[in-house]
């Protein structure tokens, strides 16, 4: 078993080679790996599976490290005016605030994706298919260029920021700034059910009422002096308000 490459127009491909033996005879399949992005690295793309790592001593295919920006596409055309106000005055209040440590406390493997991905949630409503149009043609490609917001990347992305322990990394780096004071004892717990239908372990029937629906459920804990969150949590869909507390 061996990796074959090819050039075409410019672009180099990959195929991997499996040689059978069959008494005297011997016949090879391939099996395409698509367009090469890293070859030291092993990083390819294809249409099935995406942006992937392939390692031929033990035959895995694994996700790509965080940290891998893949070349620049060639199609990109340059836009010499970009939206500029509301990205600068918000990544400068990030920054001047202390909101930037606990940002940077979750350690996503490519920092220029999680600060543009914050701006992006904050300042537009739209789904995440439109994130990498917005970044195109706003002042977020100066600042943080080596930003992947392709739709499988944004998908490992918020599977990633996701894990409990980044969601713990950022409230240790956050509760000591935003906390409030240590007199202060008053806090506001408060669980709300957000609909969705993807297919995953969080997802289930809820009855609210009598209305029946698929959820997520998220409960938010607020302090009461400044109206600061200081801790979310989520949990699945089925799980009844006072069970969240």
């Amino acid at each position: 078993m061996y990796i074959t490459y090819d050039l075409k127009n410019g672009i180099e491909y990959a195929k991997l080679c499996v040689s059978k033996r069959d008494g005297i005879n011997v016949s090879k399949e391939y099996v395409n790996l698509g367009r090469v992005l890293d070859r030291d690295q092993g990083i390819y793309q294809n249409r099935e599976r995406g942006v992937f790592t392939y390692n031929i001593e033990d035959n895995i295919y694994r996700r790509v490290p965080a940290s891998f920006v893949p070349p620049t596409r060639r199609t990109i055309r340059d836009r010499f005016v970009l939206d500029f106000g509301d990205t600068f005055l918000l990544s400068s209040f990030i920054k001047h605030s202390g909101l930037l440590s606990p940002i940077r406390a979750i350690k996503y493997g490519n920092p220029d994706t999680l600060m543009a991905m914050v701006l992006y949630y904050i300042l537009c409503a739209t789904s995440h298919c439109h994130a990498n149009d917005w970044w195109e043609g706003n002042y977020a490609r100066i600042m943080y260029p080596k930003t992947d917001l392709t739709s499988q990347r944004i998908s490992d992305f918020l599977t990633d920021i996701g894990e409990e322990s980044a969601l713990r990394r950022f409230f240790e780096a956050y509760l000591p700034t935003f906390g409030g004071s240590k007199d202060s004892f008053n806090i506001l717990i408060d669980s709300t059910g957000i609909p969705n239908s993807v297919h995953f372990p969080l997802t289930a029937i809820s009855n609210h009422n009598g209305k029946i629906s698929n959820e997520v459920r998220l409960i938010y804990v607020t302090q009461q002096e400044t109206g600061l969150p200081i801790f979310f949590q989520y949990c699945p869909g089925n799980v009844v308000d006072v069970s969240t507390y």
